[in-house]
């Protein structure tokens, strides 16, 4: 049985007949039907023989071979450009143990010599210097920090090197130091130098403990 009219059951198709022109210029939809098929770069305007606009940007992010070579180069030599002008630290270089158990031939740590050198530094450093209660803390390291480095200066490999200062006012009172160590008589040593004027005293000691 056929049914028409406008019965509200029945919804009939209508077909809409747009111009030709419009048709042509249409832009492609989306959705594309079952029956519709992908336009191709030709259709599309497209050229395929390599000439279009973006052709060339293509090819010129294609590296193989001797650009490859050459863009690694590049990178490295900036990568060292910008090392140079950074201040790496210095790697620490760590030496095998050489198991010697006693210092060698002429590097021993001798007191006299010690001695000497700190006597000699006393007498230009202090002096007759008066004695300042603001300033003899800071005089105290000063004189430690030159001692020690006057002793590493006496050729002592492998002995690790402490300093003690004292400093303090005369006043015509008494004083005693006294130090107690836990070491090798045979190998550790130290060396002990008093002096005094009318206004300071100070008492330094170097002690010397080799070290494996």
């Amino acid at each position: 049985m056929t049914t028409t009219g406008s019965h509200p059951a029945v919804k009939l198709k209508k077909t809409i007949q747009f111009p030709q022109e419009v048709v042509n210029n249409r832009r492609p939809s989306n959705c594309l039907s079952q029956h519709s098929q992908p336009e191709s770069a030709s259709t599309l305007g497209i050229p395929t023989d390599g000439s279009g606009p973006n052709m060339g940007r293509r090819r010129s992010t294609k590296i193989g071979g001797p650009s490859l070579l050459a863009a690694a180069h590049a990178v490295r030599r900036m990568t060292r450009n910008s090392i140079a002008h950074e201040q790496l630290p210095k790697p620490v270089v760590k030496y095998e143990n050489t198991y010697k158990l006693e210092p060698d031939q002429g590097t021993e740590f001798l007191p006299s010599k010690a001695k000497n050198e700190i006597e000699t530094f006393l007498e230009k450093h202090i002096g007759d210097m008066t004695y300042d209660p603001t300033t003899a803390a800071q005089l105290t390291q000063t004189v430690a920090d030159k001692v020690k480095n006057l002793t590493k200066e006496l050729n002592c490999p492998r002995h690790k090197l402490v300093s003690t200062v004292v400093v303090g006012e005369c006043k015509n009172q008494g004083l005693e130091t006294a130090s107690r160590c836990l070491w090798d008589d045979s190998k550790d040593n130290f060396a002990t130098v008093t002096h005094k004027n009318k206004s300071i005293f100070a008492v330094v000691t170097v002690f010397a403990v080799y070290f494996e």
